[in-house]
C-alpha cells in the first residue's frame, strides 16, 4: 500500500488483540492505508491493570512509538477509529507536541462526559478537524462504569458548550444544527447514538463501510446512500429496462452532489467527470 494515500489510523481497547482492526483494514484499504496501533500491556487482564499508572504509561509509549514511526514527517494528518481504552489513549495521543489529527470516531469510549475538549483545544486547536463520538444505547461495560463513578461519554456523550459540541444522535456531516453554517463554525465535536454493544460495531463491515467511509470522505451518509443506491439501479436497469436507461442516466449525470466540485462551484456529474 502507498505511504502517500490517505491514512487512516486504528486503536484498539482491552483485553483485546485488536481483531477487528483487521477487519476495518478490509474497508478501508482500497481507499486509504489503514494503519492498525496496538499494544500488549492490556490484553490480559485488563480490568486489573487499568487501575495502574505504569501499565498505562507503557501503553501509551508504544503506541506514541508506533504511532511516530507509520505517520512519518511533520504535517501528515491521519483519520483515527479508537474503541474504548482507546480512545483515552488517543486523546493523550493527541496533548503530544506535533500530533495532528483530521477525523476521528470514538466508540464506546470510557473517557468522562464532562471531559474538558474547551481547554483542549484552546491549548491545541489544531489537534483535529472533527470528532464524532458514537454512544452504544446498549453498552452495558460503559453503563456499569458510569454507575460507580460518573457519567462516561460512551453512554451519555460529550457535554460541553453548543458552539463546539452538537448533541445531533446522526452522523457528523448530516448534523442539523451545523445545515446553514460555514465549515468554519461547524461544532467541532457530535455525539451521535447506536444501538449497540460495547464490542458490537465490529460485527461485520456494513457499520465502517456505510458510516464510516463516507465520514473519512466527507460525504453525508444519507446522500452516500442515495448515490449508491442510483448506481445499483443503473446497474440493473442495463439488464432489465435498457429502454429507459439511456434517460436515466442524462439525469444521474445532470444531478450535482455536494462532493462534485470544481473549485468552489457546485457542478454536475457529468461536469465534475
Amino acid at each position: 500500500m502507498a505511504r502517500h494515500q490517505p491514512l487512516i489510523v486504528t486503536l484498539h481497547g482491552i483485553n483485546s488483540i485488536g481483531a477487528w482492526q483487521d477487519d476495518v483494514r478490509q474497508v478501508f484499504e482500497p481507499h486509504f492505508r489503514c494503519v492498525p496501533l496496538r499494544y500488549p500491556q492490556f490484553r490480559r487482564l485488563g480490568w486489573l491493570k487499568i487501575f495502574s499508572p505504569w501499565h498505562r504509561y507503557r501503553a501509551l509509549k508504544t503506541v506514541a512509538r508506533n504511532f511516530a514511526a507509520e505517520v512519518g514527517g511533520a504535517g501528515v494528518r491521519p483519520h483515527l477509529i479508537a474503541h474504548s481504552f482507546g480512545t483515552w489513549l488517543a486523546v493523550r495521543l493527541m496533548s503530544r507536541p506535533g500530533t495532528r489529527l483530521r477525523r476521528i470516531v470514538f466508540v464506546g469510549s470510557p473517557l468522562p462526559a464532562n471531559f474538558d475538549w474547551t481547554t483542549a483545544l484552546a491549548d491545541d486547536p489544531e489537534a483535529f478537524y472533527d470528532l464524532t463520538n458514537e454512544r452504544g444505547l446498549l453498552d452495558g461495560v460503559i453503563s456499569l462504569a458510569g454507575r460507580l463513578s460518573q457519567a462516561r461519554a460512551g453512554q451519555a456523550g460529550f457535554q460541553g458548550p453548543p458552539e463546539l459540541i452538537h448533541d445531533t444522535r446522526v452522523m457528523r456531516d448530516a448534523c442539523p444544527l451545523c445545515v446553514g453554517l460555514v465549515p468554519q463554525t461547524h461544532a467541532r465535536i457530535h455525539n451521535v447514538d447506536r444501538d449497540f454493544r460495547h464490542s458490537d460495531w465490529f460485527v461485520g463491515n456494513g457499520h465502517s463501510a456505510n458510516l464510516w467511509l463516507p465520514y473519512f470522505w466527507g460525504f453525508p451518509p444519507e446522500e452516500y446512500f442515495d448515490f449508491i443506491e442510483r448506481c445499483l439501479l443503473l446497474d440493473e436497469m442495463a439488464s432489465q429496462d435498457v429502454v429507459n436507461l439511456r434517460q436515466a442516466e442524462e439525469d444521474f449525470y445532470a444531478r450535482s452532489w455536494s462532493w462534485t466540485r470544481i473549485d468552489s462551484a457546485v457542478v454536475s456529474l457529468g461536469e465534475y467527470v
